[in-house]
């Protein structure tokens, strides 16, 4: 709970927010931000979720309110959209900027 409860707060105050997952294969970074079912889900499903909780108890006729989401994954400097359905990816090709 406590770990999401700033990107929500950052976001109501008009702030992007990026959550990023790092580390060694198998450590545990897709667990972390999906998780499972009921209590055991990630960080991602909690927070969208109390995203769109605070969303629909604001008054409707005083805020307007527009969600992004992107979900990539970055290995081997190759950049895969995890939104694209599984069948169109290699149809999708993301290219790494260095600045």
């Amino acid at each position: 709970e406590e770990l999401g409860n700033d990107v929500l707060e950052n976001a109501f105050d008009g702030f992007n927010n990026c959550l990023f997952a790092y580390g060694q294969t198998g450590s545990g970074k897709t667990h972390s931000m999906l998780g499972g079912e009921g209590d055991q889900r990630g960080l991602l499903p909690r927070i969208l979720e109390g995203l769109f909780q605070r969303i629909a108890a604001q008054d409707k006729g005083s805020v307007s309110f527009q969600c992004k989401i992107s979900y990539l994954e970055i290995y081997n400097e190759n950049i895969r959209d995890l939104l694209v359905p599984l069948d169109e990816r290699s149809k999708t090709k993301l290219e790494v900027h260095h600045h």
